[in-house]
């Protein structure tokens, strides 16, 4: 390929090569000398040295022109330039020669010039036999010692191979898939088909324009930072932009550029590859991915409320039914204690009635615990550890926050699931003995981790597609904007965490009640007057069951009925009551908001919450709210005669179920018991059994945990209360009321 001839700075020695320099002292001997060195370097030179005069007459040529060209020194001395070109370059570089003299012979008396300034072409000769040769001629002026021109001195140098090289270069490149392109001073120097293909333009139109006209204007800057980085060794992968070809059409590709030489002078190589149908399928992966995941989430959600609506099937309608007939079944017994074989028989009803009552309640809160939707996310993760641990032995302390964290519904049902998940696989393949679960929030996240010492698990393992319960963790977690980690503990085991969003907190507002000692829950005789009673269920069977049980006593009275929160409030406006029985799930308007604003509108109201839930937190909340009593429906008739009577007093009144934890409780929030209320259920109950002077051994049975799991809970008791031994542990609770003297030990905890 011929080039246009750049200007380029000479040799000061080769140009001053005919001119004989004179020395200070005027050495003749010594120019001699000098001027013969200079002649023996040119002689033997390989590159072809020759001078003019200004009337472009060869005054001399080097030898080696014969091995270059073919041609004699003595044939070409004395010859005109002219005729030279004539007879030794094809056609188009005599022409390119002609030029590039004529624009030397002009700048010859321009002062202005560089004086050691050149110019480069590459040229094709005729050799002697016929063939021809490309070279590489610089060309620069000749001047003497005061810097006047006297001629002109050019330098021949053969370039075939290099020529070679270049026609295979565009041969191969011609014949690639992928585009690729020479940038040299930001214009394109080379194009190949492929290129010329992608810009819709051909070779002429292409060479000496700008390369990045083609870049789309936004990711020019983008493109610039990233092939510099490229072009300095600083980034190894290719990277994409948006190439604009004909008629403004955008397409994607893939390039990567790197440094070379283009005709002696540092060059930009580029290819690039079309990956715009790539592009397109990823984009489509991402559709359809975005699709899926909202499908999964959706299957998700549907799956929670078919499992909501099957546990509150369960819960309300044969849980319910259930309830209605055990209390037939109690009032049949009753009225049958003139026979105690008929009377035997139906204790055996009874019986079998609460079996089935526990096994639905047990199945219900398998599939969704409702304790998760009425209490929220951090009691359901105690109440789940807690039945792990019973169910499996594996002992599973909780360190959660002490107040409740207020969570989206999707994001507490992805939290109880993915722990699920983990306790389940500790349960299976870790073989541990301990399972911890830490719960913690804080910069609009909540952290779930489950950390057991078992024998843990190849890591490699659990990133592969048939791990389904990773996947269906992971899968949750990111359908809510989570992540799930796993490490290994450093003591064996496995760490499994979950970084889930959280909305900002909020405190819950809660009516509290005064509850004087544990002791006042013992009720006194009630005179006999009626205790008018609303009664408020949804379900008519159970109202009408409870309603014959209840007005059984003859101081009690039901004077009206609701069938939902709503119904209770305007009802309770309505008779205004001496003591609202009200159930805790129900529709529409639940039990406990229900409580709170009648409550709102009567403070002075008594309310005795009845439900089938024997879950101590529900007990919690409910007398935090302001409700005098807790009952569950599987109670004795004369236990809801005493709950009633009670309630009507003003005394607070607890089911059997979790009254120790509950009283402590409610105690630990009135003034002096701020320490206690920094304990959780399970360190309350663990400090009143070591209170009342159990050996660890006792209280683990006591409890149905781990001897282990009651050392931790014993570890944090005393920890948070700032005690030392089980002897200040009994010294605290005497002085806070919680028990009358120092307990002796008792004959079941001996130790072992």
């Amino acid at each position: 390929m011929i080039q246009k001839p750049k200007p380029r700075k000479a040799d000061s020695a080769i140009g001053a090569l005919p001119v004989v320099r004179r020395s200070e002292r005027g050495d003749n001997h010594s120019e001699s000398g000098t001027e013969e060195r200079y002649r023996l370097l040119a002689d033997n030179i390989t590159d072809v040295i020759c001078t003019l005069d200004k009337d472009l007459r060869v005054t001399y040529l080097s030898p080696s022109v014969t091995h270059l060209l073919g041609y004699t020194v003595e044939q070409s001395l004395g010859q005109r330039w002219t005729q030279f070109i004539d007879e030794s370059l094809t056609p188009e570089s005599a022409k390119i020669a002609t030029e590039v003299f004529r624009e030397i012979s002009a700048s010859m008396d321009d002062s202005s010039q560089d004086t050691y300034k050149s110019w480069t072409l590459e040229l094709e000769f005729k050799r002697k036999d016929g063939s021809t040769l490309w070279t590489e001629g610089t060309v620069s002026i000749l001047r003497d010692a005061e810097s006047r021109p006297i001629g002109f001195l050019a330098l021949v140098r053969d370039v075939n191979e290099r020529r070679r090289a270049q026609e295979l270069f565009k041969t191969l490149a011609n014949n690639s898939p992928i585009a690729v392109y020479i940038v040299q001073d930001g214009k394109l120097r080379f194009v190949n088909s492929q290129f010329q293909h992608h810009a819709g333009v051909g070779e002429s139109e292409l060479l000496g324009t700008d390369a990045s006209r083609f870049v789309l204007a936004e990711d020019r800057a983008s493109v610039k930072q990233m092939a510099e980085a490229m072009l300095k060794g600083e980034r190894p992968n290719p990277y994409e932009y948006r190439f604009v070809g004909p008629g403004g059409r955008v397409k994607w590709v893939m390039e990567q550029v790197a440094p070379i030489q283009h005709n002696g002078r540092p060059a930009m190589l580029g290819t690039f590859m079309d990956i715009t149908e790539r592009k397109q399928s990823e984009e489509t992966l991402v559709r359809s991915e975005s699709q899926l995941r909202l499908l999964s989430q959706r299957i998700l959600e549907v799956q929670e409320e078919e499992r909501a609506r099957i546990a509150r099937e369960l819960h309300d309608q044969l849980g319910q039914e259930l309830v209605a007939l055990k209390i037939e079944a109690v009032v049949l017994m009753e009225e049958l204690a003139k026979s105690p074989r008929l009377r035997e028989r139906a204790r055996g009803v009874l019986d079998l009635i609460d079996r089935l009552d526990t096994t639905a309640h047990r199945i219900a809160v398998s599939i969704r615990p409702e304790i998760l939707d009425k209490l929220g996310l951090v009691k359901a993760i105690q109440w789940y550890a807690e039945d792990f641990e019973r169910r499996s032995g594996i002992s599973c302390p909780v360190e959660a926050p002490n107040e409740e964290l207020v969570v989206p519904k999707a994001v507490s049902t992805c939290a109880y699931r993915i722990l699920q998940e983990a306790l389940v696989n500790v349960w299976k393949h870790s073989r541990a003995s301990q399972a911890k679960v830490k719960v913690t929030s804080g910069h609009g996240v909540v952290n779930i981790c489950i950390s057991d010492n078992g024998v843990g698990m190849d890591l490699g393992r659990l990133s592969e597609s048939t791990s389904l319960g990773l996947l269906g963790m992971r899968e949750r977690a990111s359908l809510v904007g989570g992540k799930i980690t796993i490490r290994r503990n450093r003591g064996g085991g496995l760490r499994v965490a979950a970084h889930l969003p959280l909305n900002p907190a909020q405190s819950a507002a809660g009516a509290g009640a005064d509850l004087s000692s544990a002791h006042g829950l013992a009720v006194k005789p009630w005179p006999k007057t009626t205790i008018r009673v609303l009664l408020v269920d949804d379900h008519s069977l159970v109202r009408a069951g409870l309603r014959r049980v209840l007005e059984q006593a003859p101081d009690i009275r039901v004077v009206a009925e609701a069938c939902d929160g709503r119904e209770a409030i305007s009802k309770f406006q309505e008779v205004n009551p001496d003591v609202v029985v009200m159930d805790i799930s129900m529709p529409e308007l639940d039990g406990m908001e229900a409580s709170k604003r009648i409550l709102s509108l009567q403070p002075q109201a008594k309310i005795l919450m009845l439900t089938r839930f024997h879950e101590e937190q529900f007990a919690i909340r409910t007398l935090k709210a302001g409700c005098l009593g807790y009952l569950t429906k599987g109670s004795s008739t004369q236990q809801l005669h005493h709950a009633v009577r009670a309630v009507a007093r003003g005394k607070r009144f607890l089911s059997e179920e979790g009254q120790d934890v509950v009283n402590l409780q409610l105690l630990s929030s009135q003034s002096g018991f701020g320490m206690l209320e920094s304990l959780s259920d399970r360190e309350l109950q663990v400090l009143c059994l070591l209170a009342q002077g159990h050996e660890l051994k006792g209280v683990a049975a006591n409890l149905e945990l781990s001897v282990k799991t009651v050392e931790t809970y014993r570890a944090r008791v005393l920890h948070k209360l700032h005690l030392r031994n089980d002897v200040e542990i009994c010294q605290f609770a005497i002085q806070h009321g919680l028990i009358d003297e120092m307990p002796g030990r008792t004959s079941t905890d001996q130790p072992g």
